[in-house]
């Protein structure tokens, strides 16, 4: 049998360090593991991109180095071999590997790296936690998303009307758990909003609708003081002025940028007097691994 010039006893002893007896006590499980079949014994030259990284993977990985470097080697291949390479690759790390993991697949990066740069345009833009690596990149993906004239509709767009003479938003506060625009998944969201009532309004009745908006224009949740059966009881403030808070007691949220569409309306009709977009942005952290927009309250069996 005639090797490829890449699997020759010489080049793995000059790559790997190997002794002669190391060597051929290796070449069968590297061969075993990059599964090319009767394609072993062909010139690497005529290999594809995808059986020529199979086989680097193999030799790189043969034995346990202090340090491995994959560079996407995990998109390579079927699901099997890429479940294969996944697993040697978390062995490796469990023995005390380091391992340097380039990839475009946030999650993998997130399951196996304790650590993550996040490169953009050739810039570092983060580095910190991998979860917080992946949270950061999604975030930007979104935002990039939304910007494109594709995405973007009339529900997400950020310019707020001016307001009218009469009944109109004044102020929207965050508080409860948010700190500096900031809040954990399960802590108290709560948005305070005031109001601008003429008499005639405060006598009719007015509801305050409020949408939760993620930053690529997902609606998340949406709701008004009527719909929840508040009624039309305004805290006054003095003079014109009325407030009324929105609170969210276990925020389900996941990570992500999120703010509110504010919606000044008439309790009897669907009426809007005024309404803002965009208004009192958040940000939510969450240091666990589920994904998705909520955090849904569930259990295994």
């Amino acid at each position: 049998m005639t090797r490829p010039p890449s699997l020759s006893k010489t080049t793995l002893v000059r790559v790997l360090g190997l002794s002669p007896a190391e060597t051929n006590a290796t070449l069968p499980a590297i061969l075993d593991f990059a599964e090319l079949g009767a394609f072993i014994d062909r010139p690497v030259r005529t290999y594809s991109s995808g059986m020529y990284l199979r086989l680097a993977f193999s030799v790189a990985t043969a034995v346990e180095p202090d340090v491995l470097i994959v560079d996407e080697h995990l998109s390579v291949g079927d699901q099997h071999f890429r479940f294969k390479c996944k697993r040697r690759i978390m062995a490796l790390r469990e023995a005390g590997c380091t391992i340097v993991l380039c990839s475009h697949d946030r999650h993998v990066i997130a399951e196996i790296c304790d650590r993550a740069l996040w490169l953009n345009r050739g810039r570092a833009a983060m580095l910190g936690g991998s979860q917080e690596g992946r949270e950061a990149s999604d975030d930007h993906v979104r935002v990039r998303d939304a910007s494109t004239p594709e995405t973007t509709t009339e529900r997400s767009r950020t310019v707020p009307r001016e307001h009218p003479a009469d009944n109109y938003l004044c102020a929207a506060e965050l508080g409860g758990d948010c700190r500096d625009g900031e809040i954990a998944t399960g802590g108290r969201l709560a948005l305070t909003v005031v109001v601008r009532l003429t008499d005639q309004a405060r006598q009719d009745g007015v509801t305050v609708g409020v949408v939760i908006i993620r930053n690529d224009g997902v609606w998340a949740y949406g709701s008004t003081s009527k719909i929840d059966g508040f009624g039309t009881d305004l805290h006054p403030l003095g003079g014109d002025r009325y407030r009324v808070t929105f609170v969210v007691e276990h925020l389900p949220l996941l990570s992500g940028h999120f703010s509110f569409l504010i919606a000044l309306q008439d309790f009897r009709t669907p009426h809007t007097f005024h309404y803002w977009s965009n208004a009192a942005p958040f940000r939510v952290i969450h240091s666990e691994n589920d994904r998705g927009l909520v955090r849904i309250s569930h259990r295994w069996e």
